[in-house]
């Protein structure tokens, strides 16, 4: 029997899905039309925000999305916690990360790119674009990490221009999960 139209997140979930998406595309466009006006630490603020966000959203899917297996929970919550502690600690110490803001993009890219591949390839309630489209973003966000730490000469500000847009390739990406929430079709046996 096919069924249609099953919600595989809670409403509330999904809400909150759409709206970090949301808030990762606004900071994202602000920082790519921000920066050549905006000192280096407000760049460095508004990407931190970003990904703070990014953080908090995979430790409450972690905690609360119900079709998570229990060890893609723990890697979601622990990337998520992981993903908020560094760049949290950029708001104590911005000189310090000012100077090491490279190292530290890249390795935030390198886990939220792990996260999004886990999350493609585990999450079995995903539909086949929500799957393909969440493990490309994971792709994207990791190939442009080892393109930070094997270039690191890049410079400043073009390193922020291509995380703006792992940004918001990730923003689309959170919101478009959150919008199709629903499996389209399932064949029950």
């Amino acid at each position: 029997m096919r069924t249609s139209g099953e919600i595989i997140s809670p409403k509330w979930l999904r809400f909150f899905q759409v709206a970090v998406g949301l808030i990762c595309i606004a900071l994202s466009i602000s920082i790519i039309l921000g920066s050549h006006k905006l000192g280096a630490y407000s760049l460095i603020f508004l990407a931190s925000i970003a990904f703070i966000i990014i953080g908090i959203e995979r430790i409450i899917v972690g905690i609360k999305s119900p079709s998570l297996k229990r060890s893609s929970r723990i890697i979601s919550i622990g990337i998520g916690v992981g993903i908020v502690v560094y760049f949290g600690s950029g708001y104590f110490a911005p000189v310090f990360v000012s100077k090491l803001y490279v190292l530290i993009l890249g390795f935030g890219l390198l886990a939220t790119g792990a996260v999004r591949i886990i999350d493609g390839i585990k999450n079995s309630t995903y539909g086949r674009s929500s799957k393909i489209f969440t493990v490309g973003t994971g792709i994207i966000c990791a190939a442009v990490a080892l393109l930070v730490f094997s270039h690191p000469e890049f410079g400043f500000f073009l390193l922020l221009l291509i995380v703006s847009i792992v940004l918001l390739i990730n923003g689309i990406q959170i919101a478009f999960v959150g919008i199709t929430g629903r499996r389209l079709t399932r064949l029950r046996s």
